[in-house]
């Protein structure tokens, strides 16, 4: 008895180890794509959102996302939304800093976000999804578009 009982304390951690109940949520580029999608064709707005590790069922998505301007006249950064499983979410951190932000030509702002979604991680990101950033500069206003997908917690970059 006293030998299974050990064999059940030195086993259980190593199957616990072994479980990975989390998932990565990390930015692609789709083939072609050098930095952003957009919808206007000489977006100034480079997107890069950091990978995040979470555990499946959390219903919350909180990345970092940096906003570089690569043009020559200051853009102002109005909304920044999560496209996810037909839904829109919008960024609902205690203190929104992305409304209104003001991103100087050749500068890059860290934003941090806060996404709360309906259902777990592990669902909403079953499909690719978009971190939308609405942006207006002194020629235009458009929505710069980030892809991101869920992997195994094994991965990142």
């Amino acid at each position: 008895m006293k030998l299974l009982q050990k064999a059940v304390v030195v086993i259980i951690p190593i199957v616990m180890t072994a479980c990975d109940p989390g998932i990565s949520i990390r930015q692609i580029r789709p083939l072609g794509q050098t930095t952003v999608d957009s919808d206007t064709p000489d977006s100034p707005l480079v997107l890069d959102v950091k990978t995040t590790r979470q555990l499946i069922g959390q219903s919350w998505y909180a990345p970092e996302v940096w906003v570089t301007n690569s043009g020559r006249s200051p853009i102002n950064i109005k909304n920044i939304e999560l496209a996810a499983s037909g839904r829109t979410y919008s960024d609902t951190s205690p203190q929104p800093n992305a409304t209104s932000l003001k991103v100087l030509p050749g500068s890059t702002q860290t934003i941090h976000v806060l996404f709360r979604l309906d259902d777990s991680v592990y669902k909403v990101f079953e499909q690719p999804a978009q971190v939308q950033v609405h942006y207006q500069s002194e020629r235009a206003q458009g929505i710069a578009r980030a892809y991101v997908v869920s992997g195994s917690g094994q991965e990142g970059h």
